[in-house]
């Protein structure tokens, strides 16, 4: 069997393979509570960023100035390329690592970690909006406005004035600006309710 190559971060390259190197990602689940409501509803916001793990040793008489040299990568921080000999490239960044044992001459058990970085487009660019072919018009006729008194929910002042409790994200809707939460308001507070 051909030897593989040794893997690499940044300018460092490991004078041998660490024994151990796994990689895992985990599923970022949002879970949404509701009054009145039993369970949740589940929001998929897909792979979180996967993590690369593992352990080494190095041995001999350069065994602490090579973990030295290790450390000095790690401690440079920002985003690398990490080389794995069989797994391909990645953009990491070097998050943990750790010296397992007592200090034994010419003998150093390391462990460490990276996560994978990714560039993400959080906003898309929106279409133009023609400003001419928009509605002056006044909206304040589809809705009426209601002042919060304490004991009320969402949820039940839906169920009065649209007719289900479960339309109460109507509310939170069109009233983004003082509702932050739709779990959460406040004696005092003046919101806008749709008119049916």
């Amino acid at each position: 069997m051909a030897n593989l190559k040794k893997m690499k971060y940044k300018n460092y390259t490991w004078p041998y393979n660490p024994g151990t190197f796994s990689l895992s990602s985990e599923r970022t689940i949002i879970q949404h509570k509701y009054p009145d409501v039993s369970g949740a509803e589940l929001e998929d916001m897909g792979d979180g960023a996967r993590i690369f793990s593992g352990e080494g040793e190095f041995f001999g008489s350069s065994a602490y100035s090579e973990f030295n040299k290790l450390k000095k990568v790690y401690d440079e921080g920002g985003v690398g390329k990490l080389v794995h000999p069989t797994w391909g490239t990645f953009n990491c960044v070097f998050s943990k690592l750790s010296l397992n044992q007592q200090p034994l001459p010419n003998y150093v058990s390391y462990s460490f970690e990276f996560v994978e970085s990714k560039s993400v487009t959080v906003y898309k660019k929106l279409p133009k909006v023609n400003v001419s072919k928009v509605s002056t018009s006044s909206s304040s006729s589809s809705y009426f406005t209601y002042t919060i008194k304490k004991g009320d929910t969402l949820w039940d002042l839906a169920k009065k004035y649209l007719g289900s409790g479960t339309k109460y994200k109507e509310i939170a809707n069109l009233n983004k600006s003082v509702i932050k939460d739709p779990h959460w308001i406040y004696p005092g507070q003046k919101i806008k309710i749709p008119k049916k």
